[in-house]
Formats: C-alpha cells, sequence, structure tokens
C-alpha cells in the first residue's frame, strides 16, 4: 500500500487498465464516485459508491474543521472505505489530477485521507464516467435504458449539470426545468403508477396505494399514508405507517420528519420497499419524501427538489410546508455539524469488508499491491 504522506499520488487509469486491475486484484478494493447525487442515480459504475462533498462542508473544509467521517456519512460507506486497501476514484471527464479543482470531492477526499494519516492505495479513472461509460456501457447502470445506447457514441450526452440545478417552484408556477425522462422514468411517461425515488423509496398517490397487483408488481413492502382520512387498504399485506397532517397552511408535518425517515430506513434495512402517498401525491407525500433526501442523504432543499420534481413533474408542497423544509434542512445541518465536532475519528481497523466487484467478484486475501508499477495493461 502505498502510505498517504506528503509525497504520495494519486495514479491514473485509462479504462482498459481499470477493468483488468479490478478482474485480478487479490485485495480489498472498492470503487466511489465522487459525482453530485443526481448524476450518481441517473447513471454509474455498476458496484460504485457515492460520495459527493455537499457546500457546507466545503466551507468547513476551507476552516480546517472537517473530517473524513463529515464526508463518509453512512455507516456502510464507512465501513467499506474502512476496509479497503484500494480506493478506485472516478468524476465525470477527469483526464488530470492536476487540472481538477481543490473543492473538487475527489480531491477533498485525498486531502482528508493524507490529514487523517489512513493507509490507502489511491486511482483514478482517466477520462471519468464519461469515458468509461463510452467504452464499457454493459459495466454500467443507466437509470433509463435508452441513455445506455447514447454512451457508445456521445458520452457526452451523459452529463448532468446538478451544479445548475434552480430553486425550487411555488405551486402553480411553470417549472423551467427540462423533464428528467432522458435520465429517470418520469410519472408523465407512466402516469398509472408511482415513480422511483430511491431504488428502496416510490412516491405516489391514493390510487396507487389502493392498487394491490401494482403495490405487488412493484416489490412494495411498505406504505407510508400521509392523510388522516385515507384508509389503510391492506393491514394484512403491508406494513404501514400514518402520517395525520392535512394540506393546508397550519399543518404542522414537521415534526413528523424524523420519524418517517426511521420507518424509510426500516424498510430499506429490510431489503424493502415503501411507497409514500397522500390523496394526489403532489403536496404532503412529496413534502415526506423532500425531507427523507435532506436528511439522509445531505441535499440542499433545492436540489432534493429538482431531484423529485424531474420524476414526478406535479410536486408542488404548499408554502407552509416548504418553510418547514427550509428549517428541516437548517436543522440537519446544524445536527451534521455538532455530530462532526463532538464525534472522535474513528480508527479504520476494525470494520468488516464488505467486497465490491467490478465486472467479477473479488477474493481477499493477505497478498497486497506494492505499486501501481504491477501494471501490465497500458495506461
Amino acid at each position: 500500500m502505498v502510505a498517504m504522506d506528503e509525497n504520495d499520488s494519486v495514479w491514473p487509469l485509462a479504462p482498459l487498465t481499470f477493468v483488468n486491475m479490478t478482474s485480478s486484484l487479490s485485495q480489498k478494493c472498492i470503487v466511489i464516485d465522487c459525482r453530485s447525487f443526481l448524476s450518481f442515480n441517473a447513471a454509474h459504475i455498476k458496484g460504485s459508491l457515492n460520495v459527493h462533498c455537499p457546500p457546507i462542508l466545503r466551507r468547513r473544509l476551507h476552516r480546517g474543521s472537517s473530517t473524513l467521517d463529515c464526508l463518509l456519512k453512512s455507516p456502510e460507506l464507512k465501513r467499506k472505505v474502512a476496509d479497503a486497501e484500494t480506493l478506485f476514484l472516478y468524476g465525470e471527464g477527469t483526464q488530470d489530477w492536476n487540472d481538477l479543482e481543490k473543492d473538487n470531492t475527489m480531491k477533498i477526499l485525498y486531502m482528508l485521507l493524507r490529514r487523517e494519516r489512513v493507509d490507502k492505495t489511491l486511482y483514478f479513472i482517466k477520462g471519468g464516467f464519461e469515458k468509461f461509460a463510452s467504452s464499457f456501457p454493459s459495466m454500467c447502470y443507466f437509470a433509463n435504458p435508452h441513455t445506455a445506447s447514447q454512451a457508445c457514441s456521445s458520452p457526452l450526452g451523459l452529463r448532468l449539470k446538478a451544479k445548475d440545478s434552480k430553486r425550487f417552484s411555488p405551486r402553480n408556477e411553470i417549472d423551467p426545468v427540462r423533464d428528467y425522462a432522458e435520465s429517470r422514468p418520469n410519472m408523465s411517461a407512466k402516469p398509472n403508477e408511482p415513480v422511483e425515488i430511491l431504488p428502496h423509496l416510490y412516491l405516489g398517490s391514493e390510487f396507487h396505494s389502493s392498487q394491490k397487483e401494482l403495490l405487488q408488481r412493484l416489490g412494495i413492502t411498505a406504505i407510508v399514508n400521509v392523510s388522516r382520512n385515507i384508509p389503510n387498504f391492506f393491514e394484512d399485506a403491508y406494513d404501514y405507517k400514518s402520517i395525520p397532517v392535512d394540506d393546508t397552511y397550519t399543518a404542522d408535518i414537521g415534526r413528523w420528519f424524523e420519524e418517517a425517515a426511521m420507518f424509510i430506513d426500516s424498510v430499506k434495512k429490510s431489503k424493502g420497499r415503501v411507497l409514500v402517498h397522500c390523496q394526489a401525491g403532489i403536496s404532503r407525500s412529496a413534502t415526506i419524501c423532500l425531507a427523507y433526501l435532506i436528511s439522509r442523504h445531505q441535499l440542499r432543499l433545492d436540489e432534493a427538489y429538482e431531484y423529485v420534481k424531474k420524476r414526478r413533474s406535479v410536486i408542488s408542497p404548499n408554502f407552509n410546508f416548504m418553510g418547514q423544509l427550509l428549517n428541516w434542512e437548517s436543522e440537519t445541518q446544524l445536527t451534521n455539524r455538532a455530530t462532526s465536532t463532538h464525534t472522535p475519528t474513528t480508527p479504520f481497523g476494525f470494520f468488516s469488508f464488505s467486497p465490491l466487484p467490478c465486472g467479477s467478484e473479488m477474493t481477499t486475501s493477505g497478498n497486497k499491491q506494492n505499486s501501481p508499477g504491477l501494471v501490465t495493461s497500458p495506461m
């Protein structure tokens, strides 16, 4: 392994070299997607894990108050990074490490590993996801199958300009953002089905919650009913969470944000899928989904809103709910900041290893790669 000291570096890999290495390495390694949450969910290398750096963390980096734990939010991600000996990083279209801005997530991850003296061998894929997807589309996941065919001829078509996200639109205002059908199935394409927000999270309406055959086909195992009057249609078949609020300008939906998020997390942990619905799937249920993305994926409200809006274009939480979401965003950032301040940096030796294949399954052994000079494929 390469010790993270003042003289270390991040080794570049051509896509073919990367494929060859991950097919033959006998040590623990993982692939980290350092693009935005939106880009990752639209398309990524199969088996990769997403690490994105929100603006609040970048500000703390400049003050020198952030840690590796701040960047690696989920316990699962921390475990996998902790036990890996080699990290393969990729961004959108990176060709030269020295060309990256200092605020780039790949450089931030590198800096934190070096600062905390965590021993890892680091590589980055030259050309980023654009280049890799155009060369090996079958090794990539695409939310929209049509995007996979575009990857072979025009990798630039894969670019998602998350940094250009616009602020949320209030109810009844026309959203100028282009429809997200190019990167993810949209509600307008399947009007009789709920939309997939995350692999374990769906957003829909009362109608969707009453269609048992549809729920079974989508693999729904639990339902969040965000209403006072809509019945739980299939209590004998699904695990329900009721959130009794009305779509009014005085309703306190914010008090349910954490409880709903914990319920969704429990469904995810059990490998299930949860449908969040209200009457029309426009205001109350959309608010719960936005709150989940804000707290569990560290998205800003505008990022979360655009992400959901492009999947279900009719969403429009009322102004009361939007205000509560803004408060939730602030509270979540404060909580994350307090946690990162009071939680000591944990040694990485005790985490369990979870192998991450890329193209083929990897097995662990005591052999360690001494240097990138062992690579025989052309760079």
